[in-house]
């Protein structure tokens, strides 16, 4: 997942993520999310807007930019480290 050029964070293909599944999902927190409805599991940053729980994709440009959290939807851990090393 990259982000706009110039953005603070990106995540190039390559990269290991790194997944702690025992934290919190918290908003600002980069998670993985498995959406029970529709069987895919999805990295995105998870972001608070006026309450509820939306997950961000990095890339502006993104169809569906933001997407709501739906009954079902499990968080599967939050990432602790991203890089082509290890931590």
């Amino acid at each position: 997942m990259t982000g706009a050029p110039g953005s603070e964070y990106t995540f190039p293909s390559g990269y290991l993520l790194f997944v702690n599944p025992d934290l919190d999902a918290t908003p600002g927190k980069f998670v993985i999310v498995r959406r029970e409805s529709e069987k895919t599991a999805s990295f995105k940053r998870l972001v608070q807007v006026d309450g509820e729980l939306f997950l961000e994709a990095l890339n502006p440009s993104w169809p569906n930019r933001y997407l709501k959290l739906k009954d079902g939807d499990a968080f599967c851990g939050v990432v602790v480290h991203a890089g082509r090393d290890l931590p």
